[in-house]
């Protein structure tokens, strides 16, 4: 199946197996993103994984949804932190290959020198 990149709150339903009520619910409470496409309400494809998270933690889980609403900020937290996480990280290995590169450079420089 071909993923789009946005969903109308219908299709975004019918992925989901929920009323188009559920999505409606979420997007009133804010819980969903929604953006305007030639005039059309549509749920970008990450606003449609977060809805099927928050379905499964209230239709699975019998979760209220201010706990939904709780879960899903700290779920936001902590994939914020994973990638400021992740970009640390990157920076650190760049500084790291940058730092052996100038060391192997001063250790080739020493034996042609003759040290």
């Amino acid at each position: 199946m071909r993923k789009r990149k946005y969903y109308t709150p219908d299709q975004a339903a019918e992925l989901l197996g929920v009323g188009r009520d559920v999505i409606e619910t979420f997007i009133e409470r804010e819980l969903l993103d929604f953006v305007r496409r030639r005039g059309d309400l549509v749920l970008p494809l990450e606003q449609v994984e977060r809805a099927k998270v928050a379905c499964t933690l209230s239709e699975e889980l019998g979760v209220n949804l201010a706990g939904v609403e709780v879960a899903l900020h700290l779920r936001d937290k902590l994939i914020s932190q994973q990638e400021a996480m992740l970009e640390f990280v990157d920076r650190m290995m760049k500084m790291f290959n940058e730092e052996i590169d100038r060391i192997e450079k001063g250790l080739d420089r020493d034996v042609l020198d003759g040290e």
